[in-house]
């Protein structure tokens, strides 16, 4: 099996997104979320979240017996059913049989207080042209080294058990076959792998659902840049869109000490829009800011220098009078205006 598939009417039950940082796997709800914190040209070191509070694959979709003891065409055929819970998109499907070697195992997580979320720290040095993590979607502790062992009988006896994976860019995240894999390793036998590859979807759509479902999970960096990357979403009712909004607006009562530039720009870039929806969108997000409390806050604007440039350096805002004095200014400047 070696083709791609196209996914028409997909229950968006399972899904994976990357944005250029962040990964995310969802199984109805996001589970597993994974993103770059540095890169060097030495190493790159990432850090790995599994939400457990998830349904099982084989909750939502079972077909081991097939897995395990199906011929190419029943797997092939029951794999054309399993895509149908995916998203809407075109996806790459391969049975492969991997060398598990050559891939890192990621399966130690540890708890985060108080919370079902699990974090781990990880750094690859390895030096080839497609590094491949593969991370479990549950926690070590749930495995079962019986069922293991089952595994591992039945592999040596030549049966090969299928296991279900869907890869992005250098991860990839096991859907089905946690045990399997294990097994694959102790017997030292190459793995039959089913390995699911969504073609790229960078639109804004899929960035913008990548925001509303992981933001739970986000820095709040990561979450000022979502918000001013995303369209304006100003004369847009939808239920996303409303969402984004909220975040935004959240945001803008919340933030201390310095805006976020590229969210102060994004405000005043609507509000200097020719677009009277965009113009009035601008008018309220600043407006929020306006009402924040100056004398007992700490907020910072942009600073413009006295030959009209815009300093790298921020002023305090003192006072409201100050506020809406400032923001006169940066309008009307004209080296702001263009100031990307």
């Amino acid at each position: 099996m070696d083709e791609i598939i196209i996914v028409e009417n997909g229950e968006n039950v399972i899904d994976v997104v990357w944005d250029g940082f962040i990964t995310c796997l969802k199984i109805k709800k996001p589970i597993a979320f994974d993103k770059y914190e540095y890169c060097t040209e030495k190493d790159s070191a990432k850090q790995f979240w599994l939400n457990y509070d998830h349904e099982k694959i084989d909750d939502i979709y079972n077909f081991d017996e097939i897995l395990i003891y199906g011929n190419n065409e029943e797997i092939k055929k029951e794999i054309y059913s399993f895509l149908n819970i995916f998203l809407s998109g075109r996806y790459e499907v391969k049975l492969e049989n991997w060398i598990l070697s050559k891939f890192e195992l990621h399966k130690d997580y540890h708890r985060i207080q108080n919370t079902t979320n699990f974090c781990y720290n990880y750094e690859n040095y390895r030096k080839v042209e497609e590094p491949h993590n593969v991370m479990f979607t549950i926690p070590y502790s749930d495995i079962s080294f019986e069922r293991v062992k089952f595994y591992k009988e039945l592999i040596e006896k030549g049966i090969r058990p299928k296991i279900i994976t869907i890869i992005c860019l250098d991860v990839v995240f096991i859907l089905d076959g946690h045990h399997k894999y294990l097994a694959y390793m102790l017997a030292n036998v190459p793995a039959a792998v089913i390995s699911i590859k969504k073609k790229e979807d960078d639109s804004e759509e899929a960035m913008l659902d990548l925001f509303l479902n992981c933001q739970f999970m986000m820095s709040d960096e990561e979450k000022k840049y979502f918000i001013s990357e995303q369209p304006f979403l100003c004369d847009d009712v939808s239920d996303k869109a409303l969402r984004y909004n909220i975040e935004f607006d959240k945001y803008l009562l919340e933030f201390y000490g310095g805006i976020s530039s590229c969210v102060f720009r994004l405000i005043l870039k609507s509000i200097l829009s020719d677009k009277e929806e965009e113009k009035d969108w601008g008018l309220k997000k600043l407006a929020i800011v306006g009402n924040r409390d100056f004398e007992n806050e700490v907020i910072f604007l942009d600073k413009i220098l006295e030959d009209g440039m815009i300093s790298i350096s921020s002023e305090r805002m003192n006072s409201k009078e100050q506020f809406e004095s400032h923001i006169k200014a940066l309008l009307s400047n004209t080296t702001y205006r263009y100031f990307d």
